[in-house]
């Protein structure tokens, strides 16, 4: 156990040594994003005393697909005509207006 608890969310602040920390860094794997001060962690750099480590996990996704997405179910939502909910210039909801009319 490397004595160092992770939650999702949670900042947790725990004094280590730099050189165990360094260890424990470099034995991260590829889809954890760490951060040293604000910066990727480079595995040549050195650890100093009162730096900040910052984890994020990597989340899996691709790119594109949503358009084509929305337009698929754009295809299959009819079109309304009920303009009830809308409002007239002044304000008024067309529903009281045309409940006025009658």
């Amino acid at each position: 156990s490397s004595g160092i608890n992770a939650e999702y969310g949670r900042q947790i602040t725990k004094a280590v040594s730099s050189s165990h920390c360094q260890e424990l860094l470099e034995q991260f794997p590829p889809n954890i994003l760490c951060l040293v001060n604000g910066r990727v962690f480079d595995k040549s750099s050195k650890l100093q005393q009162y730096d900040t480590v910052t984890l994020h996990p990597k989340l899996c996704g691709g790119k594109g697909g949503f358009g084509s997405m929305l337009r698929a179910i754009g295809a299959q939502i009819e079109a309304t005509t009920n303009n009830d909910a809308c409002r007239d210039l002044s304000g008024k909801r067309l529903r009281d207006v045309k409940c006025e009319k009658l």
